[in-house]
């Protein structure tokens, strides 16, 4: 038997998940801007979210272990997601008539080789994560709308 890289079946391989959900993401967008009619995409990526595990690399570019931590090496798997979903709203001609909301849904871990490395994402406030301190639940919110009429 195969052991298992995060939770569940054996024959599943998570490392493989965020690329072949922003893949999917990236279709979706590929298929609807061909209509006249206007879409939504709501994508919410477990990259971040543990079981943290990074791929070996994705196109060519080192993941695994090219940062302090597997989170931040996942952290750098949700920016590559986010560029594929981006290139495909730019080749399908839809990105300056496209609304970007980007969040979180909870504060930064608080993983000592991170900070250490000069990376704390609760920043000036307290608490991280699960935290009822302001680091726990203060989370980036980006919009972007590029709209031109």
């Amino acid at each position: 038997m195969t052991k298992a890289l995060g939770m569940g079946d054996s024959h599943w391989d998570s490392t493989k998940l965020n690329m072949m959900l922003a893949d999917k993401a990236a279709d979706f967008i590929k298929r609807s801007a061909k209509g006249d009619k206007p879409f939504l995409l709501n994508y919410w990526s477990p990259a971040t979210h543990i079981p943290h595990t990074p791929p070996a690399e994705i196109n060519g570019e080192k993941i695994l272990g090219s940062t302090p931590t597997e989170h931040l090496d996942m952290t750098k798997v949700l920016e590559i997601e986010v560029s594929r979903i981006v290139n495909a709203l730019k080749e399908s001609g839809e990105y300056e008539n496209t609304l970007i909301i980007f969040t979180s849904d909870n504060g930064g871990l608080p993983e000592k080789r991170e900070i250490q490395a000069g990376h704390n994402s609760s920043a000036i406030y307290n608490g991280h994560k699960n935290s009822p301190l302001e680091g726990g639940h203060r989370v980036p919110f980006i919009a972007v709308w590029l709209r031109q009429d």
